[in-house]
């Protein structure tokens, strides 16, 4: 059970940072991180409504850490 909870505060966060990186822009990034949760969701793979807050939690921190990091900036400027 643990598993699943330490699951939902490091993947979101991973998903937007490498999404954001890929696509060189951060509204992409959690935009795709957010469609996979929201498949997960439909699909019935949480076990508890924590498990929906911290991945709600985790994609604020992954924006804010591609935020702050610039991890979307694409050198063009």
């Amino acid at each position: 059970m643990i598993g699943w909870y330490m699951m939902a505060m490091v993947m979101p966060m991973t998903l937007v940072i490498f999404f954001s990186v890929v696509a060189r822009n951060k509204f992409i990034g959690s935009t795709l991180a957010l469609i996979l949760i929201g498949v997960s969701v439909y699909k019935d793979f949480f076990h508890s409504e924590w498990i929906l807050f911290l991945d709600a939690c985790s994609l604020v921190i992954g924006m804010y850490i591609v935020d702050t990091l610039n991890l979307d900036d694409n050198g063009m400027d």
